[in-house]
């Protein structure tokens, strides 16, 4: 299953090993470069659909509110809507449904200039945001607050204090 589109030529597949491995075997026969990432489970795609609506319950216990700002949604590459923002159901598919990361950046870079920043650790959304041609033609800019490898809390301190030097005004 797609469990990620990422940017128009970078695709995440998520299943079963042995499909995952007999797919991308025909993709790169066809000269189309692929890899393996590290994922325990097979999150973004039907695989992962029974635990996901198992958490449909725990949702409904959740008092849901719309959000004061405009947000853009990756898993609708839109923005969200009150009403989906308030449907415990939308949030415990989430698990089950692919990403729509490059298409929901589209969406929200065509609106205005912006500053992204990746506040989660690692730097792999704010490497696809820099490729993406309003970032390259200075129209936004993006800032990684954590360190791309792991390391220790001196590390997250440093990246992050670094932040401000690192990035356009």
């Amino acid at each position: 299953a797609v469990a990620a589109v990422n940017a128009a030529r970078q695709l995440l597949l998520a299943g079963e090993r042995e499909p995952l491995a007999e797919v991308g075997g025909r993709l790169a026969a066809g000269g189309i470069t692929c890899r393996d990432v590290r994922a325990r489970q097979a999150f973004h795609s039907p695989v992962v659909a029974d635990a996901a609506e198992q958490s449909a319950a725990a949702w409904e216990s959740i008092r849901l509110a719309p959000p004061r700002r405009t947000v853009y949604s990756g898993y609708l590459a839109a923005i969200l809507p009150a009403t989906t923002a308030t449907d415990p159901a939308f949030w415990a598919r989430q698990p089950a449904e692919p990403v729509l990361f490059g298409p929901a950046l589209d969406r929200l870079l065509a609106d205005g200039g912006y500053l992204l920043a990746e506040a989660g650790p690692g730097q792999s959304l704010t490497a696809l945001a820099r490729r993406h041609p309003a970032v390259q033609s200075g129209r936004s800019d993006t800032v990684a607050l954590l360190p791309a490898r792991p390391g220790d809390a001196a590390d997250d301190r440093r990246c992050f204090a670094s932040t401000s030097s690192n990035t356009r005004t």
